[in-house]
């Protein structure tokens, strides 16, 4: 059959092309649609002789929009006599439920999110989400807590959402080398150094991470962290910074499309952030084996994290004083640092290997197909 993954991603996705690969694989043929000018994802896809496409949308009225973009996707799958829909994230997700009626492709819409929308978005937008997922007639979560978030606060039918954990090939990812993990530990000298990565945006509260840092230096620790990312609360972190003297402490690299070696020149990774589906940094950190701390209940950390055992768990309430604590205890115990690095890989590796995914999506392809 062909399958036809509809996005509006203007990057690498790995998951996206782990999947793509893996459909490949079992004989299907492979197709990628996104609403966004010609990326890094069309290459890579044209690069596994895969067929790549773009329409990036003309800037319109909401209805307009979206009958442009149906009719630009019914035509699509005609055209190229698609099988199976596979909408990421919920611009391209409205599209496909809307045309839904007009296919004879089916169409599984994956839910990215939990209850981000209720913290940076409007009701209208959150309204607009809900009625996707309510119209979807299937749809798969990137994980547990997404599911149950859906049934609980949206009431959407739980019998048609398939929990598929967001999994990945990780041969995609290229594996930094001993060269440059050493320059950037030596351009960042210190007995400490901390790493996070993000979208600087309230929910990932990197404030925290930076209140963390002043802390351990008020406090006798050498101490240095390198933030990775951009957003709109860029200008008020670097505010912070100079407002508590850090500038030698913290250190602000901008957006990387490969974030693998500071990952792996860190100690460990930092995750505060308040809300989650499923996070893909801390995966890659697990894949060097760096340590991460993370907040409890947000997310799926509680599926796969041990505290202590392969990572590290703090309080969503009050990271910033559990951290403190924990990195006093645990930073000069090197071999301890190894030790849950190189468990926390194993782990992740294991459990998010696309290998584990493809039977549920075979079965839930055969399912909507009536095979």
């Amino acid at each position: 059959m062909n399958i036809l993954f509809y996005t509006i991603s203007n990057k690498r996705s790995r998951d996206i092309e782990s999947q793509a690969i893996a459909f490949a694989e079992e004989g299907h043929g492979v197709f990628l649609l996104t609403q966004s000018d010609r990326s890094q994802l069309h290459e890579f896809f044209e690069s596994k002789n895969f067929s790549a496409h773009y329409s990036k949308p003309l800037r319109t009225i909401f209805p307009i929009y979206l009958v442009v973009e149906v009719i630009k996707l019914v035509w699509f799958c005609y055209r190229h006599r698609i099988t199976v829909v596979h909408a990421h994230l919920d611009p391209c997700c409205l599209v496909a439920v809307r045309a839904q009626l007009l296919l004879r492709a089916k169409v599984i819409v994956t839910r990215h999110h939990a209850d981000a929308l209720r913290y940076e978005t409007t009701e209208k937008n959150q309204r607009i989400s809900r009625n996707i997922y309510a119209q979807a007639k299937t749809v798969v979560a990137v994980s547990q807590n997404v599911k149950q978030f859906m049934v609980a606060e949206e009431h959407i039918e739980a019998a048609k959402i398939t929990v598929i954990p967001l999994s990945y090939n990780f041969d995609l990812y290229e594996k930094p080398s001993a060269q440059a993990i050493e320059a950037i530990r030596l351009q960042y000298a210190t007995s400490l150094l901390l790493c996070t990565v993000g979208r600087f945006t309230s929910l990932k509260r990197m404030n925290l991470i930076i209140e963390c840092v002043d802390h351990l230096v008020k406090e006798g620790v050498d101490c240095k962290l390198i933030i990775v990312g951009q957003g709109p609360e860029e200008a008020n972190l670097k505010q912070q910074v100079e407002a508590h003297a850090l500038q030698q402490r913290v250190f602000f690299v901008g957006f990387l499309t490969n974030v693998l070696p500071y990952m792996a020149a860190a100690d460990y990774y930092l995750h505060f952030s308040i809300t989650e589906a499923t996070c893909t940094t801390v995966k890659e950190a697990a894949l060097v084996g760096t340590p991460v701390i993370v907040c409890e209940g947000v997310g799926d950390f509680d599926q796969y994290i041990k505290h202590k055992e392969n990572s590290y768990v703090v309080s969503k309430a009050d990271p910033v004083t559990d951290a403190v604590a924990l990195l006093h205890e645990i930073y000069r115990n090197e071999p301890l640092r190894k030790q849950v690095g190189e468990q926390l890989r194993k782990t992740v590796v294991s459990f998010f290997a696309i290998e584990r995914a493809m039977p549920t999506y075979k079965t839930l392809h055969d399912k909507i197909l009536n095979v």
